[in-house]
């Protein structure tokens, strides 16, 4: 479990300096993580490099606590890359009637307003992980 801090940091501890990741050192088969910077943009960051090297999303939790965003992410290791693995992928399914579904919907709302505003003053802090993001998780117009 890797939990308290930010992505980077995260990263830093899971990973060395030439990329190989530590977890196989170990070899460990889950992994738990709650990172503290639960912007879309940061999740996919630590998603797709744990996907890189074989570990699968398994579940996802969220909580809404003090203002902030808790997601608590749960990988498997697997035999091959995971890759396309986003942040929501699980939670994004979760039925109306669960107690995170509007947990999640908040989370989601305020995100994709936040990419929005930035897309709309032509931000350079708009990168591909949050348009891919965006992508998946924008409402439909209808």
């Amino acid at each position: 479990c890797v939990a308290g801090m930010g992505v980077n940091t995260m990263l830093k501890i899971l990973f060395d300096d030439d990329g190989y990741c530590r977890l196989d050192q170990l070899q460990c088969d889950k992994l738990y993580v709650q990172p503290t910077n639960s912007r879309p943009r940061n999740l996919a960051l630590l998603y797709g490099r744990l996907g890189e090297v074989g570990w699968r999303l398994e579940d996802e939790k969220i909580e809404y606590l003090t203002r902030r965003w808790y997601l608590t992410v749960s990988f498997t290791k697997a035999d091959k890359s995971c890759g396309g693995q986003l942040p929501g992928n699980i939670l994004r399914l979760l039925p109306s009637e669960d107690a995170m579904r509007p947990v999640y919907d908040d989370y989601v709302s305020h995100h994709v307003s936040w990419i929005e505003r930035e897309i709309n003053m032509k931000s350079q802090s708009v990168i591909e992980d949050d348009m891919l993001w965006l992508e998946v998780n924008r409402p439909s117009q209808q």
